[in-house]
């Protein structure tokens, strides 16, 4: 797309050289019709030979550019058409009537120049194609209300003078009025493609634009002096001309942009807005003064533009709330109604004669994303979304998911009626393979009869699903457990009474975080097997009076590593496991036995060690007396931050003084091993 001759064409070196040729030339014209540089015998040098060697080589330029670039090549083409039609109507100008006193009109060198603005209609619309891939109707109706509006301003200042000017005379009056109106059609189709192109124009776009901007001023400015008999050649009003003729073959210089972008309209919006002021002081404008019916035309014109981008507008944000709407109230992964959605529709459930609020929270879905990865889990949970929505639909109901791996289900029925449809939710929130098995526990309220509003219909399904969840054990990971739990218990009674007193701590406070079902499922799990590993160490170092020596210490340490390598024995206990072993780790990276340090911890042994901690200063230790509620609270208070996570210290502060009000007074009752 790129050649190297297009290359060569854009290099500092060349670049440089012909953009201080158009410099110097313009330059010097300017001078010289400013201050008669050159003197009054350079007079017909500067008017004929500097201003047609300008246009000439800004045509070449044009040529060149569409020759050497692939990219944008027809749109340059037809410029460069339309440049060195307006550089030959020049020279033939020069060249016949240059001496004439009256000379005709209209002459050959008005068609060459006549042909320069069909040449920039097509090239800019040909360049607003090729740069702009993408775009809001919205948009372009902005760039037709600018050049309506530059069209109507443009006719209502230069035609009046025009028109009197050339009554009688119907051919000059033709081409003297098809020149303001073409270039107000060039500033139209200039402010229309800056609009639609915001955001993608560039460098060569800007000067372009320029370019063709002064060159219709220039040819305005001549209309009107011709009109009034005010024009005289040579002077700087001809080097608009040439001003603009530069500025278009450094336009061209310029290197293309390879890629197109999406336009834009966030700041288009001032075309719309400056176009209807201009419009509305037209009008005031008319009413004061004359308007041509062309002018009036395009006035009414561009305020019918303003009025039905008003209700394009109107329209797009109507359907940009909605569009918000359902977006507030959709979960992006599952496409599946949100947490938002479901509680209006529970609103209205709770006042039927009969409807079943179900909510399901997934069984082994964080093994499988600790296993798989959460890219792997993502797309669980969309399979699982799509069989759940077609079971809740194939039973008049709807689904929902509640974020993370947590979902709802709403059915038209209760009791009896109701099964079928659980029934085919649970089905359809299960899946299994290689290495894993994915299911789901669930809590159902029937509605109204046990509840008639919606948050306390929340709650007891929160509540059942829980209860079911943590209770189920049949399944094989229930039983494993419990073998383990028998086993801690017959090893040594004191550690499942300080498991089981943890573990109710734990789960507390984890519900407390504001952690999901399964996670609480699992700390519960590990709160409660957290010590597994002290069977393995000698009854005399756990039961020892004394403080331990540093060996016995070192033995000790390693009670979480041997619950860990017990635990993941068991497939479906492995995650707990993980938990156990970092159940002594410390928020400030002292603990064992891999010295992590704050977040480093799974939260779930972060909630596990304040809990332990708590249980054990309170039910006492073989070398030392219970400590008192207060005072072990107030403990807990000094280590949060060093060995404790403050978060879980608040959370378990929040929460225990509920769940301990009998043993505020005292020590509670029991002992416990060493930790």
């Amino acid at each position: 797309m790129y050649s190297r001759a297009s290359t060569a064409l854009t290099r500092p070196v060349v670049k440089g050289a012909v953009a201080a040729f158009f410099v110097l030339a313009i330059a010097a014209h300017a001078l010289h019709a400013l201050t008669g540089f050159g003197g009054t015998g350079s007079d017909a040098f500067f008017s004929q030979r500097v201003y047609d060697g300008v246009m000439v080589a800004a045509g070449l330029v044009a040529v060149a550019r569409a020759v050497i670039v692939r990219q944008d090549r027809l749109a340059w083409t037809i410029l460069a058409l339309g440049l060195s039609s307006y550089a030959a109507g020049g020279l033939y100008w020069s060249l016949v009537h240059a001496d004439d006193v009256t000379p005709p009109s209209p002459t050959g060198a008005d068609a060459l120049w006549i042909l320069y603005y069909p040449c920039v209609y097509v090239g800019i619309a040909l360049l607003m194609r090729s740069q702009v891939v993408a775009h809001r109707a919205a948009v372009w109706l902005d760039g037709l209300t600018g050049a309506l509006a530059i069209g109507a301003l443009g006719t209502a200042i230069v035609l009046p003078r025009v028109l009197s000017a050339y009554q009688g005379d119907t051919a000059a009056l033709i081409l003297n009025v098809a020149y303001p109106i073409g270039d107000m059609l060039v500033l139209g189709f200039v402010v229309a493609a800056m609009t639609v192109g915001w955001s993608t124009v560039g460098r060569a776009w800007y000067l372009l634009a320029a370019g063709l901007v002064v060159n219709s001023l220039a040819n305005s400015a001549y209309v009107y002096s011709v009109a009034t008999e005010t024009y005289t050649r040579g002077t700087l009003q001809d080097s608009g001309w040439l001003l603009a003729a530069g500025l278009i073959a450094l336009a061209a210089w310029q290197r293309p942009q390879v890629s197109a972008g999406q336009a834009r309209s966030d700041r288009a919006i001032f075309a719309p807005l400056a176009a209807s002021l201009a419009a509305l002081g037209l009008s005031v404008y008319g009413i004061l003064y004359h308007l041509t019916p062309v002018a009036a035309v395009l006035t009414v014109a561009t305020l019918f533009a303003v009025v039905l981008r008003l209700a394009l507008t109107l329209t797009e944000n109507r359907t940009m709330l909605s569009h918000s709407q359902v977006e507030a109230t959709t979960d992006a992964l599952s496409g599946l109604g949100n947490r938002r959605r479901l509680m209006p529709d529970l609103e209205e459930a709770v006042q039927s004669p009969a409807a079943t609020l179900v909510l399901f929270d997934l069984d082994g879905f964080k093994n499988y994303n600790d296993s798989f990865g959460h890219p792997a889990g993502d797309a669980l949970l969309q399979r699982l979304s799509r069989r759940l929505d077609q079971a809740a639909q194939d039973h008049q109901g709807t689904a929902y998911r509640m974020g993370g791996d947590e979902f709802c289900v709403l059915l038209p029925c209760s009791g009896a009626a109701a099964e079928p449809g659980i029934g085919a939710a649970l089905v359809a929130l299960s899946e299994q393979g290689e290495g894993f098995i994915v299911t789901s526990s669930h809590g159902a309220v029937s509605l109204p009869d046990e509840a008639t509003q919606a948050a306390p219909a929340m709650q007891l399904a929160d509540q059942r699903l829980y209860s079911r969840k943590g209770g189920r054990r049949s399944s094989p990971r229930g039983q494993t457990k419990a073998a383990l739990l028998q086993l801690i218990d017959e090893t040594n009674p004191e550690l499942g009474e300080h498991a089981f007193g943890v573990a109710a701590l734990a789960v507390a406070t984890a519900r407390h975080l504001g952690m999901d079902a399964e996670e609480i499922d699992e700390v519960g799990r590990a709160a409660e097997l957290h010590d597994i590993g002290k069977i393995a160490i000698p009854n005399e170092i756990l039961r020892k009076p004394g403080p331990l020596t540093l060996d016995e210490w070192l033995l000790m340490h390693e009670h979480t590593m041997i619950g860990e390598r017990i635990l993941s024995a068991a497939a479906a206990l492995a995650p707990v496991g993980r938990i156990v072993r970092a159940t002594h780790e410390r928020w400030d990276g002292e603990g064992y036995p891999d010295r992590l340090a704050g977040e480093e911890i799974p939260l779930g042994a972060r909630v596990i060690a304040v809990c332990d901690a708590f249980d054990a200063m309170t039910s006492g230790r073989p070398y030392r007396s219970p400590v008192a509620f207060e005072a072990a609270l107030h403990e807990l208070r000094r280590c949060a931050g060093s060995q404790f996570d403050p978060r879980v210290m608040n959370a378990f502060l929040e929460i225990v003084h509920s769940l301990c009000e009998p043993w505020r007074d005292e020590p509670m009752a029991g002992a416990s091993s060493g930790s």
